[in-house]
């Protein structure tokens, strides 16, 4: 889908920015974490994000995490799953 995107970045500044209009706008995932190592996309309304980071000032919640619904919310921390619904592999340095 041309028009969609998901960014994510480093820090507790880095939580995941979702675009539906080929980024022309930009929305905020709040509960997505922040620091995010990976982002793997299933389709517009799905993708998991892998992070976590814990600063001299902030504490991101972690683990490989899920949307169902296009970076509105996300669900706890993956231990993993099966299908095209299966985690990504994600490492921090």
């Amino acid at each position: 889908d041309e028009n969609f995107g998901v960014t994510g970045g480093f820090s507790g500044k880095g939580k995941a920015n979702v675009t539906v209009d080929g980024g022309k706008t930009w929305s905020l995932a709040e509960s997505s974490g922040g620091c995010l190592f990976g982002i793997e996309v299933i389709d517009p309304t799905r993708f998991w994000v892998c992070g976590r980071m814990t600063g001299q000032s902030f504490t991101t919640p972690g683990g490989i995490r899920l949307t169902q619904d296009g970076g509105q919310s996300f669900g706890p921390s993956a231990n993993g799953g099966n299908g095209e619904e299966s985690p990504p592999l994600c490492a921090s340095p």
